[in-house]
């Protein structure tokens, strides 16, 4: 059933857990409780816009419009030929819950993503991704509504636009549409992506080289260095590692020989925001306001104790001035600021 409900404290719809609020949400369970919604109610509210677990934002201010918070949880194969199996997803469903229902049935090519927190209608926003895989890869197509008119969409991989982090929904579409479902592409037979040291060590401890263990490795590494929202309010990477140059990689080689870097598209080079941040001496770190730097992840920034968002955002142009400082780098954050 859907909800509308006003003057909304969101602590606990974002992982943050800063007490800002809302001045409306609306939750529905299917595409035509929000088209209904979207018809008949939106007219009352200046900005409308989309929300999942809120595992990627940061809210610094109360939010003057309506939030849009998807919980329709529902799972479908759709088709299945000798390669693939398609499935379709309500976007509410939770991330991991997916990528653990795929592995449970042996359909294959997302166990790299696992713990990653949000929901399935937040991932080709996003584009997400961890240990050389990304999501785009396995998504055939989604369906969206779009709040101006309540009309639906079906958008390929193709007009997703995906990019490193990144897609049209993210940029020249944000808060235009709502990804109601999307429908993924799975590999019927293991085709592993585990060239990542740590992945591939971690899995060699555990044993045999199969989808299980994969989906273990990732869950031992996440849970080893990166703090659970539960208990320490954060949206994880808040920051893009980024992308430079050949001749930028090498020339920061030379000056930081020890410099993590892998090949990314187009013959650019892919380097780490962490080990920059850890470089400035900045893991660790805290203000008098609460804000941090996860002690043992020096790309997540946490909240211990902050009551504003705008604490957590000072803290990060904090360290995106000392990264400029010191490597010439510019990061850019990965989560949404509000």
């Amino acid at each position: 059933m859907s909800q509308l409900k006003k003057n909304i404290d969101l602590s606990s719809y974002h992982t943050f857990g800063l007490p800002h609020k809302t001045d409306a949400l609306f939750e529905y369970e299917s595409e035509k409780e929000l088209i209904h919604f979207l018809k008949t109610e939106s007219h009352k509210f200046k900005n409308l816009m989309p929300i999942g677990s809120g595992s990627n934002l940061l809210f610094t201010q109360t939010y003057h419009g309506c939030l849009l918070h998807n919980r329709d949880l529902h799972i479908k194969v759709t088709d299945r030929n000798e390669t693939y199996t398609i499935v379709q997803t309500g976007g509410g469903l939770d991330w991991d819950d997916f990528v653990a229902w795929t592995v449970a049935q042996k359909l294959y090519g997302l166990e790299n993503l696992s713990l990653i927190p949000g929901t399935t209608g937040a991932t080709p926003v996003q584009n997400i991704g961890a240990y050389g895989v990304e999501v785009r890869s396995f998504i055939k197509s989604l369906e969206a509504i779009e709040i101006a008119t309540g009309r639906k969409y079906t958008f390929s991989n193709a007009d997703c636009r995906f990019g490193y982090r990144d897609s049209i929904f993210k940029n020249e579409w944000r808060n235009r549409f709502v990804v109601t479902s999307v429908i993924y592409q799975l590999l019927n037979a293991p085709q592993f992506n585990v060239n990542y040291g740590s992945l591939k060590q971690e899995i060699d401890r555990l044993g045999s080289l199969n989808q299980e263990n994969v989906r273990k490795a990732v869950i031992n590494i996440r849970n080893s260095k990166l703090p659970d929202p539960d208990v320490t309010g954060n949206a994880g990477s808040f920051f893009k590692n980024p992308v430079v140059t050949q001749t930028t990689a090498s020339k920061l080689l030379e000056q930081f020989p020890a410099m993590p870097n892998y090949p990314a598209e187009d013959s650019s080079v892919k380097l780490a925001a962490g080990w920059l941040i850890d470089q400035c001496g900045l893991k660790g770190y805290q203000t008098q306001k609460g804000a941090g730097i996860h002690d043992k992840q020096a790309l997540v920034l946490i909240n211990k104790g902050a009551k504003n968002g705008k604490d957590i955002l000072e803290l990060a142009r904090y360290v995106q001035a000392r990264v400029k400082s010191q490597f010439g780098i510019e990061l850019e954050p990965e989560a949404t600021i509000l």
